[in-house]
């Protein structure tokens, strides 16, 4: 049997991918955050580490979507549930107010590939970040 499947397919998934659309934090409400992907994270998640050069994002129909590109293979990335997107400059905010990420910085992420959620960018893949380990200077 492969890791994920059956009993524990079910297990995982209902663990790790809880998907909040919307901003659910009380610092949501300020005037220049942002809406953007998030999802709670399980401890069953097997994390790797991958880091991108540069951070893509951009504002569109209201939300913020980050992604960025490796051996020219699009990745969207989904944040820790309770982050927020802040504009000028465009950049995620974490639930405890830290910025974790900024667009034009490289940004280096522990989490996993996931193939159950919807990228905020067309054809990319998704990776769901548990932890950011090098954030921008």
């Amino acid at each position: 049997m492969k890791y994920g499947e059956g009993v524990g397919q079910r297990r995982f998934l209902s663990a790790i991918f809880v998907v909040v659309m919307s901003c659910v934090t009380p610092g949501c409400a300020s005037s220049n955050s942002i809406p953007l992907d998030v999802a709670e994270h399980g401890e069953a998640v097997r994390l790797g580490q991958f880091g991108l050069q540069e951070l893509l994002g951009e504002v569109k129909d209201g939300r913020a979507c980050f992604w960025g590109r490796i051996e020219g293979r699009e990745i969207a990335l989904v944040w820790p549930l309770g982050s927020v997107a802040k504009a000028d400059p465009l950049r995620v905010i974490s639930n405890d107010g830290k910025e974790i990420a900024r667009a034009g910085k490289p940004v280096a992420a522990g989490g996993t590939f996931v193939t159950t959620l919807r990228p905020c960018r067309a054809g990319a893949e998704v990776y769901l970040v548990k932890e950011v380990v090098h954030r921008p200077a």
